[in-house]
């Protein structure tokens, strides 16, 4: 005979159940985030990276494309808006705006055409600076885009998010938005 006992025990055990598994779910987040922030304490300032792509144009073509940036907002995907600013330091400066309306300030702080061009990208004040360096060689009758990154910041958060979570992703976005311009695949190496 059920005196309505076990009822309560039931909801009881079933309480008890969401509570364990709760904290054991609270335990495993704060583990992670623990780990999380011990690997970024001994993550070096800097970091760097290169990618590239080939594209079925000579260097020419491709550099004609890439050293117009006013132009980038038609070709790259991940571009709202491009906006020149004064110069600085003698350099060409822009002001990117992401389509999650990001911004970044870029300077030009080497061009050599047909064959290298370099960016300092600035963001917040006190997070670092990034630059890319863009080379094309001619390879047989096409060209090989290479981007080298180089990074260096300050707040370990950034260096574990620049290493573990957006990795090479900018870098490869502008090399197969680069890539779609042209027709070719947007296969980044």
């Amino acid at each position: 005979m059920n005196n309505g006992a076990n009822n309560g025990d039931t909801g009881s055990t079933a309480r008890t159940w969401v509570f364990y598994t709760l904290m054991s779910l609270a335990g495993v987040v704060v583990i992670l985030a623990l780990l999380a922030i011990g690997v970024a304490v001994t993550l070096p300032q800097d970091y760097s990276f290169a990618r590239s792509v080939v594209i079925s144009r000579p260097p020419g073509v491709v550099w004609g494309v890439v050293r117009d940036i006013a132009a980038e907002r038609g070709w790259r995907q991940n571009l709202h808006s491009v906006e020149r600013l004064p110069d600085r330091n003698g350099h060409e400066t822009w002001r990117l705006r992401d389509s999650e309306g990001q911004t970044v300030v870029m300077e030009v702080v080497e061009s050599v055409p047909p064959r290298r061009l370099a960016f300092e990208y600035e963001g917040r004040p006190g997070i670092g600076v990034i630059t890319w360096v863009i080379e094309i060689r001619s390879v047989a009758n096409d060209s090989q885009v290479t981007l080298l990154q180089r990074s260096s910041f300050y707040p370990r958060t950034y260096r574990f998010l620049a290493r573990f979570v957006y990795g090479t992703s900018f870098a490869d976005d502008f090399l197969k938005s680069l890539a779609q311009k042209f027709g070719d695949p947007p296969v980044v190496q």
